[in-house]
């Protein structure tokens, strides 16, 4: 296993941005390739830092990519940069020049913790063509209520716009994509003491009702690394 801390200029960033990236030591065949987003306080080192996630992908035939996405909610901001396009477009043509990580759908996966949880499954909604499976843990679901919450934040990401129903809203994504034969596989986990348990519960109730491949996993606890850390371990064994 090789482990990289990678900085390099974002055109769609317009700055230098980090990384980090987990690799097998042999390839066998092409490694699928896990983009694992972080949480809103949080940075592209985080997985590493305070996790056993190392321990969890040795032996195995995945990469895992750690970008950094500030406390953007992976959009393309109207204040700031633009995330959700870096995230989809340039950094896979990054990993496709620089390391030959080019994954079928099918062996392409995006996963992350809390603000990461959303920009997990606001990206893999979003992008069926690019995603076969989503892991979501303890996921912000509800953005309507963040931005009455945190209107000079939600003012730098979507300025005005009526976020109900509209391409952030993830709610309204996962409905839009029921049925669909590109639908990715969605794995659910939350912490039963978690703060955001309520809006997790009606993203369950409501992904349930739909044509979806989707798992919800609850569990005593709440938002933090002592339930992301197992989770993160069941979602790779999943997916590998």
């Amino acid at each position: 296993m090789a482990i990289f801390r990678c900085t390099f200029r974002s055109t769609l960033l317009t700055n230098d941005t980090n990384l980090n990236i987990i690799l097998p030591d042999r390839r066998f065949h092409p490694p699928k390739v896990l983009y694992l987003l972080h949480g809103y306080q949080q940075h592209f080192g985080s997985w590493l830092n305070q996790s056993s996630l190392i321990r969890y992908a040795a032996g195995k035939n995945l990469a895992v990519v750690m970008p950094d996405g500030g406390r953007s909610f992976y959009s393309d901001m109207t204040t700031g940069e633009n995330y959700y396009s870096y995230i989809v477009k340039e950094l896979p043509r990054f990993l496709k020049g620089q390391l030959g990580l080019e994954p079928k759908r099918e062996d392409t996966a995006v996963a992350g913790l809390s603000m990461g949880g959303y920009g997990a499954l606001k990206i893999g909604l979003r992008n069926p063509e690019l995603f076969s499976m989503i892991g979501a843990f303890s996921p912000a679901c509800d953005i309507v209520r963040i931005a009455e919450e945190n209107p000079l934040l939600a003012h730098a990401i979507c300025g005005d716009m009526e976020l109900r129903d509209s391409e952030h809203d993830i709610f309204r994504l996962v409905s839009d994509i029921s049925g669909s034969p590109e639908a990715p596989e969605i794995v659910h986990y939350c912490g039963s003491e978690d703060f955001m348990i309520e809006e997790n519960r009606r993203f369950r109730d409501l992904a349930q009702g739909l044509d979806l491949t989707y798992s919800y996993i609850e569990e005593p606890g709440g938002h933090d690394w002592d339930k992301w850390d197992p989770w993160v371990k069941d979602f790779i064994e999943r997916f590998v």
